[in-house]
């Protein structure tokens, strides 16, 4: 089996899968999703169907919460046979294909439609890359844009932006519309700004607000006074820090 690699939000799957018994082959896969999202539940789903289609034959093991460390740390445990699996973002695929990040150019479309053409002419190229370096990629993942940003500007560095949809941030200069630049991470201190993943009966909800913490309750807070502040009990709601903010990116309007 050839390792599977993705960028962005797929899977990526290594060349030995470790062996539970003389019967099973146990895939390990690393990801950096919490767990409770609904990410976690459908990939947890893809591996019960696995194991029924292989009559026991072939487990999924995962690993969520980047419990196994960031893309770089997941990369060198997959070299080293530790991990089998992941899910690594296009930098850190650069060490592997030098192609890899070629989704971070600059593109200008005029609508979906151009993006999908673009896209079914360059996935498979990126796919052939891979192979000819051992690696096999499920797939990339659709996101809106990609931006040249000097990574001087944040420290510590940004890893991706967020568009920011609300006011509820308003009081801390974070306007609606805003690219809010996010360095990833799972930690946060107190009074850090955070984007938080929460799961409900609704599915997933991603927030942006300032972290505090009572007793064992977690308090997302919000920096505009028509906004309640969001009480997270940790035991009850599955809860995780994607990232802290660094900096926004906004859109000069003009004069």
């Amino acid at each position: 089996m050839k390792p599977i690699l993705a960028s962005i939000a797929a899977l990526l799957l290594c060349a030995a899968a470790s062996t539970a018994s003389a019967d099973t082959k146990t895939i390990k896969i690393a990801t950096a999703a919490p767990e409770g999202t609904t990410w976690l539940k459908e990939i947890r789903l893809a591996a019960e169907q696995v194991k029924q289609r292989t009559e026991g034959r072939v487990e999924l093991k995962y690993y969520p919460g980047s419990v196994m460390g960031n893309d770089a740390a997941v990369l060198r445990k997959i070299k080293l046979g530790q991990l089998q699996g992941g899910m690594l973002t296009s930098s850190d695929l650069a060490t592997v294909y030098n192609d890899a990040p070629i989704y971070c150019l600059p593109f200008l479309f005029d609508n979906w439609a151009q993006v999908d053409k673009v896209r079914a002419q360059v996935d498979p190229l990126l796919a052939k890359g891979f192979d000819a370096h051992g690696m096999h990629m499920l797939a990339a993942s659709n996101i809106e844009a990609h931006y040249r940003v000097d990574p001087d500007l944040f420290s510590p560095r940004a890893d991706y932006l967020l568009r920011v949809a609300g006011l509820s941030m308003r009081d801390a200069g974070i306007q609606d519309g805003d690219l809010l630049a996010v360095h990833r991470t799972a930690e946060a201190r107190s009074g850090q700004i955070v984007v938080a993943r929460l799961s409900g009966l609704s599915g997933d909800e991603v927030t942006v607000k300032r972290l505090k913490r009572r007793g064992r309750d977690v308090l997302l807070v919000a920096e505009n006074p028509d906004f309640e502040p969001i009480v997270v009990d940790p035991r009850r709601t599955a809860f995780a820090i994607e990232g802290v903010a660094v900096g926004i990116v906004r859109r000069n309007s003009g004069w």
